[in-house]
């Protein structure tokens, strides 16, 4: 299964309904059912980011895991109307949008993500029961 990895606290917020839009520079054709992967990385940006939302700290086996599925029903170019649902301030540059719905939250899988779509294997899914 296809997977994406999104660092804290923004895929918190996609978990939540609270952002139906992430904001990369590149696109993509896939569409359907994608993992969530938290980034294994919380640094000083994310904290700053966590704090301003209102958000703790992310719980240590979310880091480096899936922690969610949800689908991707489009990706294109950035609208200015989407920026309220990015959780972002507008940027600037050739930047895409892609759109998510019914996330869901699942158990922490503790899995090594990438900068780009990736697949998670059967086995992985698996032996997280």
């Amino acid at each position: 299964m296809k997977a994406l990895s999104i660092r804290h606290p923004w895929v918190d917020l996609i978990l939540a309904g609270a952002k139906t839009i992430e904001i990369r520079t590149w696109a993509t054709r896939y569409r359907g059912r994608l993992l969530l992967h938290a980034s294994a990385g919380y640094g000083i940006s994310e904290r700053d980011a966590s704090a301003r939302l209102g958000l703790g700290r992310p719980a240590p086996e979310t880091l480096g895991a899936i922690v969610g599925i949800a689908n991707l029903v489009d990706c294109r170019h950035v609208r200015p109307e989407d920026w309220a649902n990015a959780s972002l301030p507008p940027l600037e540059g050739k930047l895409w949008a892609w759109v998510f719905s019914e996330p869901e939250a699942v158990e922490p899988i503790p899995c090594a993500g990438k900068r780009t779509l990736f697949d998670v294997g059967d086995e992985v899914l698996a032996a997280a029961g």
